[in-house]
């Protein structure tokens, strides 16, 4: 009797971890993480985060030097107020004059991304270490399933069709059941839970409405008022100034530095952005299963007590049985079960 209850323990045990990988949904949550991390991964690098604030950099000061220089310049060239020349400037090149409008605020998104961003570096790096560095967090799922199915497996055999291999599946119970408990903690999981936890929160804005579409938005204005001020404002603002395009384009370099620097590199800098704004929305949908990690509300530390408590189940089924079986008043039992 105590034998099949120490059994049925251990079944337990196993039993719930597969339960709980299922009704949890944990594959899919783990492949979101996982999404997570490849598509932020080279993000993290440090040529790419030199490149990020650099990108940001060039543009805030093109953006300052044009507000408070270059444009005030360009309009007492012609003989115009500011507030004259930047409306007819509007009024001729719409995109350009939206762009120059929201450059502030795009800007300052931009900043507070790219900051947000950059101060989760080790968090990153630790919810990137999951379960183990170099092994994918997508394995996380199976390393619930596979000691459940023994021990659940291994119980139920024992109990049903082999008494004789109830020691060993008390031995088995013991050893994984320690190795649940011991192993998380030894890897560190409680830590990268929280780093996971704190990632999920400063993420929050940038992966959750409006967040995306601010992003994209801004994008999309900036690449219109480039293309726009290219193509057509700098042409017309040639003409108006008597001179040749390639002429004003030296013209501004030479008297507004940041904004001629600026010119001249955000054809190459915007692209850097629409793939910042096309890696957010790809990961929309990640960053939902993500933050319902095991549940929605629920800290990430719950994972580690998803493997602990049925871990200490089946130690403490496995520990019992031995402990039993070692009492005299078993042997008859032992010497039934083996018979058997």
């Amino acid at each position: 009797m105590f034998r099949r209850a120490a059994l049925a323990l251990i079944a337990f045990a196993g039993l719930a971890l597969i339960l709980l990988t299922v009704i949890f949904g944990m594959w899919g949550k783990s492949q979101a993480i996982h999404g997570l991390v490849k598509s932020f991964g080279p993000g993290y690098q440090p040529v790419a985060m030199r490149q990020s604030q650099a990108d940001f950099q060039t543009v805030s000061a093109m953006a300052n030097q044009l507000q408070h220089q270059a444009l005030p310049g360009l309009a007492a060239t012609l003989k115009l107020t500011p507030a004259q020349f930047e409306n007819g400037l509007a009024t001729r090149y719409p995109a350009v004059g939206t762009g120059i409008a929201e450059l502030p605020s795009a800007l300052s998104w931009f900043g507070d991304l790219g900051a947000r961003i950059g101060r989760e570096r080790s968090n990153y790096e630790e919810a990137a270490a999951i379960p183990v560095k170099g092994l994918a967090g997508t394995t996380v799922p199976w390393l619930m399933v596979i000691p459940g199915l023994l021990l659940l497996v291994g119980a139920g055999l024992a109990a049903l069709w082999k008494p004789s291999w109830s020691r060993g599946v008390a031995i088995l119970g013991i050893v994984v059941g320690v190795g649940l408990v011991v192993g998380p903690l030894v890897t560190s999981l409680p830590a990268k839970a929280t780093a996971v936890d704190q990632l999920v929160g400063t993420f929050k804005p940038i992966l959750t409405p409006p967040g995306p579409q601010k992003t994209a938005s801004y994008v999309t204005t900036m690449s219109a008022m480039s293309a726009q001020f290219n193509s057509r404002a700098l042409p017309g603002l040639a003409k108006q100034l008597h001179t040749t395009t390639p002429a004003l384009r030296q013209l501004l370099a030479a008297r507004y530095p940041a904004v001629g620097t600026g010119l001249s590199e955000l054809p190459s800098i915007l692209p850097r952005f629409r793939a910042m704004s096309a890696t957010i929305n790809a990961n929309i949908a990640n960053y939902q299963k993500a933050e319902s990690l095991p549940w929605r509300g629920a800290p990430a530390i719950m994972l580690y007590w998803f493997l602990a408590i049925p871990g200490a189940l089946a130690a403490l089924g496995g520990g019992a049985f031995l402990i039993w079986q070692r009492r005299p008043e078993a042997s008859t039992v032992k010497t039934s079960a083996v018979a058997a």
